[in-house]
Formats: structure tokens, C-alpha cells, sequence
């Protein structure tokens, strides 16, 4: 029975430090969400229009345009500038300039083709504009 007895003690030992980790990381995340969500607040006020579910370890910051809604998931660990730089390039919807190349360039590869090609390789009604180049996952 001795060996029984040291592996209960050992495992309810184990479940209190378990449980005493568990305890530890949740009074941390609440420091740091009460020392997170005022300046979140401060800065959201100067952007019209966006809105924030604050969740356990981040905050999720979204904008409604044109009925859909488009958000992105910010950790509380950000700092002040780099927060404010995250939400003014997400709430105006900024895009990369290499997203603007590559439209670019393929526009100009496509009409390159085009010219080769006798009475035209694309029918009239398509263009690129009409295809999504967007760098967003497809799910």
C-alpha cells in the first residue's frame, strides 16, 4: 500500500501545482488586461468606427463597412506605438506597397500576353480589377 499512497500524494501534489500555475497565469493576464484595455480605450476614441471585444490574452478590434465586418486580433502585450501604428493602418485599411507592385506587374505581364496574341488573348468584358489579388487566406 506504501506505493499506492506515494503515487496518490505525488499526483494530488502535482494537481495543486497545476492548479497554483493555472492561478498564477490568470492573475497575470488580469493585470494585464486592467493595465491594457484603458489605453486600447484611448486610442479607439480617436478612430471613429472601430470597435473591440476585449478576450483573455488579446483584443479582437473590428469595423463594420458596407455590412461585413473586417477584424484582427490584437495581443495586450503590444505597446502604446506600435498599437497606435496597428490600429490607424488596420481601421484605414492600408495596404502593403508590394501588394500594389504585384498587381503591377501582373497587370503588365497579362497585357504583354495580350499583345502577342492576335485579336487579343482576353475577351473585353474581363479585366484584372475584377479578379482578387487580396494576400488574406482563403478558407
Amino acid at each position: 500500500m506504501g506505493l499506492l499512497d506515494r503515487i496518490s500524494y505525488t499526483m494530488s501534489e502535482v494537481k495543486k501545482q497545476r492548479e497554483k500555475q493555472e492561478l498564477k497565469r490568470a492573475l497575470e493576464l488580469k493585470a494585464l488586461r486592467e493595465k491594457a484595455i484603458p489605453m486600447f480605450q484611448r486610442l479607439l476614441n480617436k478612430y471613429h468606427g472601430a470597435q473591440v471585444k476585449y478576450l483573455d490574452t488579446d483584443a479582437y478590434v473590428f469595423v463594420v463597412e458596407d455590412g461585413r465586418e473586417r477584424g484582427t486580433y490584437i495581443p495586450y502585450t503590444t505597446d502604446e506605438i506600435h498599437l497606435d501604428l496597428e490600429l490607424d493602418t488596420f481601421v484605414h485599411n492600408y495596404t502593403s506597397a508590394s501588394k500594389h507592385k504585384m498587381r503591377a506587374k501582373l497587370e503588365q505581364g497579362l497585357d504583354s500576353v495580350d499583345n502577342k496574341k492576335s485579336g487579343g488573348f482576353w475577351s473585353a468584358d474581363i479585366d484584372i480589377k475584377n479578379f482578387d489579388t487580396s494576400l488574406n487566406r482563403r478558407h
